[in-house]
């Protein structure tokens, strides 16, 4: 039997490593390449993905833009498909974003 949690009572926080984070969307697994304390630069990591033809999502829990800075605990993770993630990482890391 599970042990009850108190109502209001925190429970374990998750961690999110570059890296170690993986999800399936739409039949493609996506893996994080980069995590930003900003969404800005997070944007300007996708947009230099993009420039070099690699497709990418900026994930950031930021409450539908209502609370921008919510996602600093976590940060702001750039993901991109499995098989482009090396490239996206060697992307990133020469152009100084990540």
């Amino acid at each position: 039997m599970r042990a009850a949690r108190r109502v209001g009572t925190p429970g374990p926080r998750r961690q999110f490593p570059p890296g170690g984070y993986a999800r399936t969307v739409e039949g493609e697994t996506l893996v994080t390449v980069t995590v930003l304390g900003l969404r800005s630069d997070a944007e300007i990591a996708r947009a230099v993905l993009a420039s070099a033809g690699i497709r990418s999502v900026v994930r950031a829990d930021d409450e539908g833009g209502l609370n921008p800075g919510f996602f600093s605990e976590y940060g702001v993770r750039v993901e991109v498909r499995a098989d482009e993630a090396d490239a996206a990482r060697v992307l990133l890391s020469a152009g100084g974003v990540g």
